[in-house]
């Protein structure tokens, strides 16, 4: 049976993809997912994306499993070329800038994520103009993958990282990928924002996260569990983002297949699955 509406990020289930490759795929489709994203070159993850196999028969395993890919992700400080070669071959629509160098020092190793001044910022768009003129030119549309600091104003700008590249940066240049959970944590309404950005918004990523206390890190879960109410969200994401366009995600769980599971239960309950206009 095919869940429309919605895609899975391959990054949901990468550690099980490591151990059982084919098996993930073949139960993702099982499920009914139909459309994924799929992982790439990401120093940070100090993973190969495609766990030892080349894209070509990552094509054909797809393929066999009924997975349409129409997204890959992609990161600034990883070859381009090779990063674009497997769009093309997965014959994907979109390319999203998972985490932007700017916003990552690996240096600190604990977190290594960190809000830009504004003159690294300024300066980091002239990077972003190239990528989205080599990409463009490739004919996949570009998109911005959001974060909390995102949200942050930076001094000196008067702005967040969303209003500046939403000012200097037109549609046919670059739009945006909106991981709801960053958006909530980051102190915003998702909903609002989606309506807000609603020409610039291309692309979802639907996962929760339980409110952290003082000093603990931030615990992520699948969208029908915690903090962020979806049966109320997601009618809005479906009535604006087409289907092959909305991705599921989970951070860090140790049973992805089993909480997707219990996503998909909870939303045929609540009559979310519906098919809408892509």
């Amino acid at each position: 049976m095919k869940i429309s509406s919605f895609g899975v990020t391959l990054f949901t289930v990468r550690n099980d993809l490591l151990n059982h490759y084919e098996s993930t795929l073949e139960k993702l489709s099982d499920m009914g997912f139909r459309y994924v994203e799929q992982l790439n070159l990401a120093p940070i993850l100090k993973r190969d994306p495609l766990f030892g196999r080349d894209i070509r028969t990552v094509a054909k395993l797809f393929e066999r499993y009924c997975l349409q890919p129409t997204s890959i992700s992609l990161f600034d400080n990883a070859p381009l070329d090779i990063q674009l070669e497997y769009a093309s071959i997965l014959g994907v629509k979109q390319v999203a800038l998972g985490r932007a160098k700017v916003f990552v020092d690996f240096s600190r190793s604990r977190n290594p994520f960190k809000l830009p001044s504004s003159q690294e910022l300024i300066q980091y768009t002239e990077d972003l103009k190239y990528l989205s003129d080599v990409i463009s030119n490739k004919g996949f549309e570009f998109l911005y993958h959001t974060h909390d600091l995102d949200l942050l104003r930076i001094d000196g700008l008067g702005e967040n990282t969303i209003e500046y590249f939403s000012r200097i940066f037109d549609k046919t240049q670059i739009n945006f990928q909106f991981d709801l959970a960053w958006l909530s944590i980051a102190g915003c309404d998702p909903v609002s924002m989606l309506y807000k950005y609603r020409d610039r918004v291309s692309s979802i990523h639907l996962k929760n996260y339980y409110k952290p206390l003082d000093n603990e890190a931030i615990q992520f879960s699948a969208p029908h569990e915690g903090f962020m109410d979806y049966a109320s969200i997601i009618p809005h994401v479906i009535r604006m983002i087409p289907e092959q366009r909305i991705f599921v995600e989970i951070d860090n769980s140790k049973s992805p297949i089993e909480e997707l599971k219990g996503f998909i239960n909870w939303s045929k309950h609540l009559h979310l699955l519906s098919k809408h206009k892509s």
